[in-house]
């Protein structure tokens, strides 16, 4: 009899960190892309166009989508849970942004990145081992063809500031807040990269961002906030553009 009682919590913290993962990727793949559409159905077709096939089409596209995930991921549990228990929520603790960056946690930034590009590489390279893992595959961030300096800047809001503070919010913010109040930090941790990495959708790119996430979650259980995590985050998304946008302008091939 006691061993089944004490199994029932763990059963119980189990299926509530399973279904605060599945809730995040509901959002991010299902509400988000549902509203996307529904967009696209009410806009004129040139509008549509215009967002789809332009880099400041495609920074509003992102910006919209990311707003519309953190709204009905992190908003519909707070209102229901308002409304059900007339409790204030600290919405700033919620998603990791109640303390500012200190200065030792942006230093080392810099070492902890060297740290997981060496995890990552090593990472990859066990990986080939397996049967029909493509290393070479591209990663589809959207933007291509970028050849003047306003595209270069709309896409560097993208993919260097934009996504990194929006997915820090959401999955070392919300989510991974979320597991650290049900278990411990390496369970938290290992299930919050698994999810970030599927939401990657490609084998390589999900093995590479799981290893950052796992030193992002690291950074968060540290610092007691995601800053120092968006500043990471935003270095290595910085790396990764100037390889793809800015050195192929300046003659340089680094891919």
């Amino acid at each position: 009899m006691s061993q089944n009682l004490a199994v029932k919590p763990l059963i119980s913290k189990i299926i509530t960190a399973l279904g605060v993962s599945a809730w995040v990727l509901l959002g991010l793949f299902g509400f988000s892309t549902a509203a996307i559409f529904t967009l696209f159905q009410i806009l004129p077709v040139e509008m549509g166009r215009y967002l789809a096939e332009t880099t400041p089409g495609l920074l509003a596209l992102t910006a919209v989508q990311y707003v519309i995930t953190l709204a009905i991921v992190v908003g519909v549990p707070l209102l229901i849970r308002h409304w059900s228990k007339r409790e204030a929520i600290d919405l700033r603790q919620l998603l990791g942004i109640a303390k500012p960056l200190f200065l030792k946690y942006a230093l080392v930034v810099p070492l902890v990145w060297v740290a997981y590009f060496v995890t990552s590489n090593i990472a990859v390279m066990l990986a080939t081992f397996a049967p029909g893992f493509d290393v070479t595959q591209s990663q589809d961030i959207g933007f291509s063809n970028l050849t003047n300096m306003n595209e270069l800047a709309l896409a560097f809001i993208a993919l260097v500031i934009l996504a990194p503070l929006a997915e820090e919010l959401l999955f070392r913010g919300y989510l991974f807040g979320k597991l650290r109040a049900i278990g411990g930090f390496w369970p938290s941790a290992i299930l919050t990269s698994l999810v970030f990495g599927a939401a990657h959708l490609q084998w390589n790119v999900g093995i590479d961002v799981f290893v950052l996430s796992l030193f992002l979650c690291v950074l968060r259980e540290k610092s007691g906030s995601i800053w120092a995590g968006v500043v990471l985050h935003g270095f290595k998304n910085a790396i990764a553009y100037f390889i793809l946008f800015v050195a192929p302008l300046l003659g340089i091939h680094l891919q």
